[in-house]
């Protein structure tokens, strides 16, 4: 932008008005913000931002930077009276809300203030601002023409005071603001001093580093410690009748100190330093007026950018204390209301677990922010500057202030304008200088990238029937000034986009999904306009080009006229649809696709008219989903860069315009064997089926050919493979198994397709990019119960509903989870699957089988229901495979006050999901002592992650979504209760845990192994080598055959074993299976990479690949290994088998 003299003076550089400051200046309005203070605070204050707020940063472009400095940690955690290690309950401090189409930002973050106006402040220095401090507005007078303000600021020690005028001042200085008393505002409302609260920020050890914490009475001392995402730092908040504020008030860390220890009753939390203090009261107040003439105490950005470039209307301006008004009313309402509930709440039962008594408003827990303190529903359906035209004057007068409105009520002018994902774009202009920033022609944007806070968004729906009256319905903008809004054609999903020519809109979008239309709430058969403000807020909805018209006259200052002398009459770019040359020298559509194959030109005017009333006539006949068949013919004319076209499987596709966009270049879409032929084994070579399934290229099918039919088919939800051993034998038609019945054929068809609907999805994307699993898909697995299931039958399932009902808890046995796990293994991502709570599987039994019951009835809800994840750590890098050679030790001491812990010093390493773990189970090497009672050896203790324990990702083969870590424990302190079992027992507590954890491995190590299989049948069916399908070589044939065997065996020999497990007790099963399980899990493994190098050779160069045919094989070939080394190596499996063999040997046995 360029630097002008500012206009507008912004008093308070707080976030109200660092929000204005950086709206204006992408309007390219030039401000000053002066603040009074000499130095930017450091203090977290209120650091709550909503969902709204989040999604207003997003309009801005700040939110990204927000996020870096933001936690969402709501949970609150309430310490026990007596027991102040303990957490007697957890409580929300936020009610938890689902993302949707509509709502993609759904939860509140917590940001500390100080950092959240950093981001405020770098982003109004890109773009040429800056802030003046030590500047204060001490007076002010205004006229018609501006405002002349006092400015004091001192200069060598003295005050100085000058004067300035500008045309406009935003007072957001506060709630003691110079500015609202200067216009002698009152300030409505009362001020609780009893009421009043400390609030500290500190550097503090011994608290973990999440969530909140409580100790403490509302009726005697209470502090609530939260985390606010920096390292040790928390805010503090003393409250209580009888919270010693005099001694807060002296701000000495060793005054903090002796409140906190006195309040927790914990020696070990520790405050090392005090950065920010200060005492709060609840101020529930609200100006009378936000504006007198020129003077603002806040104002949207856009409005005011409006009236700095002379186009606002008076109406506009004063809008904003219209709108505003019932909705911080409102506000005002519902948080005094909850602040009085929480207040309640705690004087009646007090923050701990003791007995409270009645209290005559509330008797229940404190209140979880609600849904309406998101603001998501907030509105202005009541402002006299928006408009909606579907309803007369009548009833649009009638609509009466409801500020935070209804969820789930049909959408309104002066609504929020819904987002709506999965819209391609088809054209995209530039206007006047300025480019849209949102994703380039081919790809997908969304409307909140597409909405922006310098213009109007006019968004034109409708059935595509009414383009041809584009440039009509264009004409009112075309009289506006140009930097003011943009025009955006939205297409609906049934349109076939192909036969389209575009007007001149600025942006052309395709609702693939159909969410544009769907949340918008519009037919695709009518005609709207909805005009998006640049806050995001629909400004109207219109029928036609007089709603248009009469919006913007209402909110600009004088009737629209043409102000663009010189530029282009329409203001808007040509973006113009392709073209074909006809022989005539005119210019059409091409319609080629018709199904007459004599037809290859257009020869003249007459016949292009005649053309498309055929066309017209077909279409009204029939479905939105008809198909236009091609004939082979039309081929020879497309194929050139003006016009190219190609058949793949039957189906015809138009990549014209899509050339230059081909990941390997434009140049191989020319090759003589794809340009204009048909080219489905050129693309079966070099392209998976998958790759026709994604929207993007979908869309660019515009035919089928006549006479044929498709030959190749994806799998979609619960369909079974039809390439022979793609399935295990019991899946297969024709064939018989004795250990499966019905239920669990329902079982694995109804978690097929959850696997492909939910699981699919999230472990592609998280094997592609490393992240953790989303929270979204962990909570749907524990809705489901299949993270209780992995566990395999047993108590841990009793009145839980399994995957819907599917089957009951009685009838679900070891097949059911083997299911569970070949489902899993048959997406070939075995380093992201191992991230989907696989430690959970091997990290919870123990605690299921050795825990307390307080232990047990804690923990393990927590993880099942995938609220915390939880690891086993026994591997060390001293010791290996080798359990007895474990150095972790854990020593038993005693604290100041008597009471014992165990202090576990050491390391742990290859740790499944220890970067995520919550808790750690962890085996310990203990010496005999007075305080254990004589007993040795090792012992297992559940390990909570808090203060000294430190986890770091390792670099391995696997996807980091597994979250594999190296583990210290630096003498971290965990209560005696958290021992797992007897002390000095714990081998027997760890070796109890392997059958299953080996066991699962084989399960998914044999089904991944026959995914190979079916992939290198497939390969072999398609790939020409030499001039034939390696199905036709004889050394191919043999490596199948060899692959073949080897998953059959391993299918035969697993449910052999499992079928015993489901008649043996969990005794039994370690005295008889042990031998077994360990040399399947030897000779699956071996096998594995037997297959791997097969498939490799089979695969050639693309076997090492990632990505592309071959990418399951790389995979494959890359963490097979992880299943010869994970629950015990290959060699100490094999020994282990013979030794149980020789254990059982009969001592007479002889040749």
């Amino acid at each position: 932008m360029s630097l002008k003299q500012p206009k507008i003076l912004i008093a308070g550089a707080g976030p109200a008005g660092l929000a204005v400051a950086l709206t204006l200046l992408k309007n390219d309005v030039p401000v000053r913000i002066i603040e009074k203070d000499l130095q930017f605070h450091n203090g977290t204050r209120g650091p709550a931002v909503q969902p709204r707020t989040l999604e207003v940063e997003r309009h801005l472009g700040v939110l990204q930077d927000t996020e870096k400095f933001a936690i969402s940690g709501w949970d609150i955690r309430v310490y026990d009276d007596n027991d102040p290690y303990r957490v007697a309950k957890t409580r929300l401090m936020a009610q938890s809300v689902e993302p949707t189409i509509t709502f993609p930002i759904s939860v509140p973050l917590l940001v500390p203030q100080y950092l959240h106006e950093s981001v405020y402040r770098k982003h109004i220095d890109a773009l040429g601002g800056s802030i003046d401090k030590g500047v204060t507005l001490v007076g002010l007078t205004q006229d018609s023409d501006g405002v002349t303000v006092d400015l004091s600021q001192d200069v060598d020690g003295s005050p100085q005071t000058v004067k300035e005028k500008y045309d406009w001042v935003v007072g957001s200085d506060g709630a003691h603001s110079t500015v609202r008393k200067a216009l002698d505002i009152q300030f409505i409302g009362e001020t609780r001093d009893s009421e009043r609260m400390y609030i500290a920020d500190c550097k503090v050890e011994g608290v973990e580093e999440v969530a909140s914490h409580v100790w403490g009475d509302e009726r005697d001392e209470k502090v609530l410690v939260r985390y606010t995402g920096q390292p040790k730092s928390f805010q503090l908040l003393f409250t209580g009748t009888a919270t010693d504020f005099s001694a807060l008030r002296t701000k000495e860390v060793a005054k903090i100190q002796e409140v906190v220890t006195r309040i927790t009753r914990r020696k070990d939390i520790k405050i090392l330093d005090v950065t920010w203090q200060g005492e709060w009261r609840p101020n529930i107040r609200k100006a009378e007026h936000f504006q007198s003439g020129r003077v603002f105490l806040f104002n949207l950005g856009w409005k005011l950018a409006l009236a700095a470039k002379g186009h606002a209307s008076t109406q506009l301006l004063s809008s904003y204390e219209a709108e505003r008004a019932p909705v911080i009313a409102e506000m005002i309402k519902i948080s005094t209301t909850l602040h009085d509930q929480n207040l309640a709440a705690d004087l009646a039962t007090g923050a701990g677990t003791h007995k409270g008594h009645d209290h005559p408003r509330v008797k229940q827990d404190p209140s979880p922010r609600n849904r309406r303190l998101f603001q998501l529903d907030v509105n202005y359906r009541w402002s006299a500057v928006v408009q909606d035209e579907r309803f007369g004057d009548e009833e649009n007068a009638r609509m009466q202030p409801d500020a935070y409105g209804v969820e789930g009520h049909d959408i309104l002018a002066g609504d929020r304008a819904p987002d709506a994902p999965d819209l391609l774009v088809l054209t995209k202009a530039q206007a006047s200088g300025s480019v849209f920033s949102c994703a380039d022609e081919g790809q997908l944007t969304r409307f909140f990238d597409i909405y922006a806070p310098n213009r109007h968004s006019v968004v034109f729906f409708g059935p595509s029937v009414l383009l041809a009256q584009s440039p009509a319905l264009l004409q009112p903008l075309r009289k506006l000034p140009v930097e003011l809004l943009r025009a955006i054609l939205v297409i609906s999903q049934q349109s076939k986009v192909e036969d389209l020519s575009f007007p001149p809109f600025d942006l052309v979008v395709h609702d693939t999904s159909g969410h544009a239309y769907k949340e918008y709430g519009i037919s695709p058969d009518d005609l709207h306009i909805v005009i998006v403000r640049p806050d995001g807020v629909i400004g109207a909805f219109a029928k036609g080009t007089e709603g248009v018209a009469k919006y913007f006259n209402t909110i600009l200052a004088r009737s629209p006229a043409n102000r663009n002398a010189g530029k282009s009459q329409s203001g808007f770019s040509h973006a113009s649809a392709r073209l074909l040359k006809v022989t005539d020298g005119r210019s059409c559509k091409s319609w080629g696709h018709l199904s007459n194959p004599n037809l290859h030109h257009l020869h003249a005017h007459s016949k292009w008219f005649s053309l498309r009333n055929t066309l017209s006539k077909r279409l009204r006949s029939t479905t939105r989903k008809a198909t236009w068949f091609v004939s082979l013919l039309n081929f020879l004319e497309h194929k050139s860069k003006d016009t190219q076209w190609i058949v793949v499987d039957a189906k015809v596709y138009d990549l014209t315009r899509f050339a230059n966009l081909h990941p390997g270049g434009a140049a191989v879409l020319f090759a003589k064997a794809v340009a204009g032929k048909d080219a489905t084994d050129v693309f079966y070579g070099l392209h998976r089926h998958e790759v026709l399934e994604r929207p993007q290229y979908k869309r660019l099918q515009i035919g089928a050919v006549a006479g044929r039919k498709e030959k190749f088919r994806a799998l979609s939800g619960s369909d079974l493979s039809e390439v022979p051993y793609a399935e295990p034998g019991w899946l297969s038609e024709g064939f018989h198994n004795p250990y499966y019945n019905d239920s669990h054929r329902r079982f694995q068809k109804a978690l097929r397709q959850f696997v492909t609907d939910v699981v699919r999805p999230e472990m592609l994307a998280r094997e592609d990019d490393g992240k953790k699993i989303s929270q979204s898909v962990v909570d749907k697995l524990a809705e489901m119960n299949i993270h209780a299931m992995r566990l395999g039958p047993g108590k841990h399932l009793k009145g839980r509903k399994l995957l819907g009902g599917v089957v009951t808890p009685e009838e679900f046995d070891y097949f059911h989870e083997l299911i569970i796990s070949f489902e899993y293994g048959r997406l070939g991502v075995r380093g992201s699957m191992d991230g989907l709570l696989a430690g959970g599987v091997i990290g919870l039994p123990p605690v299921l089988n050795f825990g307390s019951p307080e232990i047990q009835a804690k923990v393990v809800p927590e993880v099942l229901d995938g609220k915390k994840y939880i690891c086993l750590a026994v591997s060390e890098a001293f010791a290996g495979s080798d359990v007895g050679g474990l150095q972790t030790t854990a020593v038993r001491v005693r604290d100041e006050n008597g009471q014992e812990f165990w202090e576990v010093s050491g390391t742990k390493k290859w740790i499944t999901n220890g970067v995520y773990a919550d808790y750690f189970t962890t085996a310990c090497r203990t010496e005999p002592s007075l305080a254990t009672g004589g007993k040795g050896g090792y012992t297992v203790i559940l390990i909570p992650r808090g203060e000294g324990l430190e986890t770091k990702p390792i670099k391995t083969s696997y996807s980091p979504t597994a979250g594999t870590a190296f583990v210290t424990f630096d003498k971290v302190r965990v209560p005696l209760a958290y021992t797992l079992g007897e002390v000095g027992d714990g081998m027997r507590v760890i070796l109890s845990n392997f059958n299953h954890e080996r066991w699962m491995i084989v399960c998914v190590a044999a089904r991944t192994q026959r995914l190979i299989v079916e992939e290198c049948l497939k390969w072999a069916n398609q790939r020409i080598a030499f001039g034939k399908t390696l199905f036709s070589q004889a050394v191919v044939r043999q490596k199948l055959a060899h692959m073949i065997e080897r998953v059959e065996a391993s299918q035969a020999w697993l449910e052999f074993i499992t079928h015993q497990m489901n008649n043996m007790s969990y005794e039994e099963q370690s005295d008889k299976l042990a031998g077994p399980i360990a040399l399947l899990k030897q000779f699956i493994t071996r096998t594995g990479r037997e297959t791997a190098d097969d498939a490799a050779q089979i695969f050639g160069g693309r076997s090492i690949t990632q990505g592309g045919m071959g990418k399951l094989i790389e995979n494959f070939h890359r963490t097979s290994p992880f299943d010869a080394i994970l629950g015990g190596a290959e060699d100490v499996m094999g020994d282990l088998g013979v030794r149980q063999v020789m254990r059982k040997m009969p001592k007479h046995a002889r040749l």
